[in-house]
């Protein structure tokens, strides 16, 4: 990236006027949905502490997760909505996860505190099922099975306990536990997947040690080798991002739903944002996450780019200058391959004071590519040289499409992303789309823009992730069904119906 000096540009005039966005904000307060004509069922939350809330999949009764003041989770609780009782609650402890499944709720981690478990509970009578001794990688209600490694000893990163790992994958049948198969396909070193996707019924694309291919019904089908690990030969590196103890000590990101930043020169607590990294130290997670399009799997580690069949056959690669690529976010912009390399790894070994943590290792760029070929259309270092004033010490960019809703509200328009560009917040927060010769081209204020959320065969939902009350509904034309106000913490679609959770109760609106 060269000097982001966007022009000036006049930002898009407002939806409505001041008079009815004060309106909608007292709407949004007494939490009332402005829909006309639709069929809804409300049910109230009596809980003042509420943290997450998700429907279970019979859309009778919900997975309720409530917090105690210093905002730690206490309890899962499985309430019946219908007659308005909770039914069972689990005690959430240190290093758990709990999930809403068709077989019933899913809680895995260290639930004796001793050993890593998978665990399936009975829905409404809180009564267990079964137990793995598996710490899960993958679970699919669509495809009835949960794979993971078996895994003993603490996972406790803080006092280094030893575990011991497995490099076989295990495969069981999520509603039986029957054991369905065992293969050789190592994690990463962390007993986890980098990342996966699911490509089709019973298909599975993951980055363990390697991109693997998966037929949950038969096993691994393919591999690819990745190099997702690398020897750290610098001897004063920068510390990247959050420690194992969360504590922010220099570079910092976010990718969910295609958003990055990242700032410079912080310090901490501990002092200066550096630290020495021994010689020889590895660095984890060089790699991408996986992208799916059109037929065709992407994925980047530390050589290059690569595009392969959904059989895990080569296409094309783009190979990289030496040492220029660490952990890199794909995605696909309009008909454009996007890759925004973040430059950084993941602390593997040496004092357990910083394994875990992120340093950063490679050159942040952002760059275009053909998918059809992997040639190279810009490519833009980024080299935090940008204008604070404007931007802030966070340089946040927008690697998704984006909408904003036409002028009568009736339709959702993708925002027009040149594939020489950059999509840029700043600190008013308006986002700045910006060409390669650092011209605006587009200036949209931050509570216009909208990604798709969820979607099925017949609706996409959009919302507005600055505000995340606003809920528009439409069809696979965009064209506008529904507009929700609703102050949310989770969205469902299920059997043509949008179940919108607050902190206060679970509205279900017919489609």
């Amino acid at each position: 990236m060269k000097r982001i000096k966007p022009t000036p540009n006049p930002s898009l005039k407002g939806r409505v006027s001041k008079i009815w966005r004060m309106i909608v904000m007292c709407v949004i307060t007494a939490w009332a949905m402005q829909i006309s004509g639709q069929e809804t069922e409300t049910y109230n939350l009596p809980f003042d502490n509420v943290m997450e809330c998700c429907m279970m999949p019979d859309m009778q009764h919900a997975l309720i997760t409530t917090r105690t003041p210093l905002l730690k989770p206490e309890y899962a609780i499985v309430r019946d909505l219908k007659q308005g009782k909770n039914l069972w609650k689990i005690n959430m402890q240190r290093d758990i996860d709990i999930l809403a499944s068709h077989e019933g709720v899913i809680v895995y981690g260290l639930l004796d505190g001793k050993k890593l478990t998978f665990n399936l509970y009975e829905l409404t009578s809180g009564k267990k099922r079964y137990e793995l001794s598996i710490f899960p990688t993958y679970i699919s209600d669509e495809d009835d099975v949960v794979m993971g490694y078996k895994i003993t000893g603490s996972n406790d990163i803080l006092f280094g306990t030893k575990i011991r790992r497995s490099k076989q994958l295990e495969c069981y049948r999520l509603s039986t536990s029957e054991l369905m198969w065992k293969a050789d396909a190592a994690p990463n070193k962390y007993e986890i997947w980098n990342d996966h996707k699911r490509i089709a019924p019973h298909r599975v694309v993951a980055i363990a040690e390697d991109l693997i291919l998966i037929d949950t019904e038969k096993g691994v089908l393919n591999h690819q080798p990745l190099k997702t690990v690398i020897n750290y030969v610098s001897l004063d590196s920068k510390v990247a991002a959050v420690s194992s103890a969360g504590t922010s000590i220099g570079l910092s990101f976010a990718t969910s739903r295609g958003i990055f930043s990242f700032r410079i020169g912080q310090r901490n607590a501990m002092g200066p944002g550096s630290i020495t990294v021994p010689l020889g130290s590895q660095l984890e997670a060089i790699n991408s996450n996986v992208l799916t399009s059109n037929d065709a799997i992407y994925v980047s580690d530390r050589k290059g780019l690569y595009c392969y069949d959904t059989e895990l056959n080569e296409k094309w690669t783009h190979e990289f200058p030496a040492k220029t690529v660490c952990h890199a976010d794909i995605r696909m912009v309009n008909d454009t391959l996007v890759m925004l390399n973040e430059g950084y790894g993941v602390y593997g070994d040496g004092s357990s004071l910083y394994k875990n943590t992120l340093v950063t290792a490679g050159k942040m760029f952002y760059a275009t590519y053909n998918p059809q070929t992997g040639e190279e259309s810009s490519f833009d270092p980024i080299k935090g040289d940008w204008n604070t004033d404007q931007f802030g010490e966070h340089l946040t960019l927008e690697t998704e499409n984006i909408f904003v809703p036409n002028a009568d509200e009736t339709k959702m328009v993708p925002v027009s992303r040149p594939a020489k560009s950059l999509a840029i917040y700043d600190r008013n927060d308006q986002l700045l789309v910006i060409d390669n010769n650092d011209e605006t081209i587009a200036t949209i204020p931050a509570d216009e823009v909208y990604h798709i959320v969820v979607s099925d065969e017949r609706h996409l939902i959009y919302t507005n992730q600055k505000k995340g009350n606003h809920i528009y509904v439409t069809d696979l034309e965009r064209n506008v069904l529904q507009h929700i106000e609703a102050n949310y913490i989770n969205l469902m679609l299920q059997d043509n119906q949008l179940v919108v959770s607050t902190t206060q109760e679970i509205r279900i609106i017919k489609l």
